[in-house]
Parts: structure tokens; sequence; C-alpha cells
């Protein structure tokens, strides 16, 4: 990404950054599903829903993109290989927290 910032190629630029984006959707989806089924057996089990439960979801949420943050920092550092055209780290740390 790096060589083709420099080359002024947008195109390869902008395929890089929609993996990423789309690997951080896909995250967000998994942890509002995660919210949704928590809340849900909760109503089932009559359990009262705490901020302490929805507080885990917000520490869950900045584990989360921290990970895919540091994973997009690698990608885009490694990227000056030219073997390097995909941002390989930001699936692979999607797919583990996924």
């Amino acid at each position: 990404m790096i060589r083709a910032i420099l080359h002024n190629d947008t195109s390869i630029v902008f395929n890089f950054l929609a993996i990423v984006a789309i690997t951080w959707v896909i995250v967000l989806v998994s942890i509002i599903i995660d919210l949704a089924f928590g809340v849900k057996k909760a109503k089932q089990l009559n359990e009262a829903r705490t901020s302490e439960g929805y507080r885990r979801t917000t520490k869950k949420v900045s584990y989360y993109y921290s990970t895919l943050l540091f994973a997009f920092m690698l990608d885009s550092l490694l990227s000056v290989f030219s073997w390097y055209d995909m941002p390989y780290g930001s699936c692979l740390a999607a797919s583990f927290l996924v």
C-alpha cells in the first residue's frame, strides 16, 4: 500500500482499504450479534440486564478494535514488500476475533 501511495495508484490503495473496512464491519456485526443473543438469553432466564454486561461489551469492542488497528498498522508496514499485496494481517485478525 505504501508503494501504491508513492506511485499515486489509488485503485490499489482503495482495494486495500476496502478489504480492511469489510473486516472491521464483519467484526462489528459479530459483536452486535453477540450482544443481542446475550440480552435475549438474559431475558429468557429473567436475569437483570445491568450496566456490567454492557460494560463487558464496551471492553470487548475496545479490545477487538485495538487488535484490528494493530493488524492494520502491520499490514501498512509490510505493504512495502512487493509480495504483500493484500491485508493478510487484518483478515487473519478478524478471523480470529470472529
